[in-house]
């Protein structure tokens, strides 16, 4: 394949990637490929770490969207915990 014609390609996948909301695909996309055709992956491979890397990063992105919406004070971290503030049967413990 000629690369204006590569290109090509690459500017329609962005496009889709962009149209249906891919980010991460979009973004990796290319990278993939080439990785891909070093590594001689057959197309249900590549589709499948293309597919697992946008489901991770949704995944991610879902976990983090959580705990934004839960508005928690501040982040609290168990080093940080004062035995003092538990209730006495937690104390004991």
């Amino acid at each position: 394949m000629s690369m204006s014609k590569q290109k090509n390609m690459s500017d329609i996948i962005f496009q889709y990637c962009k149209d249906i909301k891919l980010p991460t695909i979009r973004e990796c996309f290319q990278e993939q490929i080439e990785s891909a055709n070093i590594r001689d992956l057959s197309y249900e491979t590549f589709l499948a770490e293309l597919l697992q890397k946008e489901w991770d990063a949704r995944k991610q992105t879902a976990q983090f969207n959580r705990i934004r919406r839960a508005k928690f004070p501040y982040k609290k971290y168990l080093e940080d915990l004062s035995v003092k503030d538990l209730p006495e049967d937690a104390q004991k413990k």
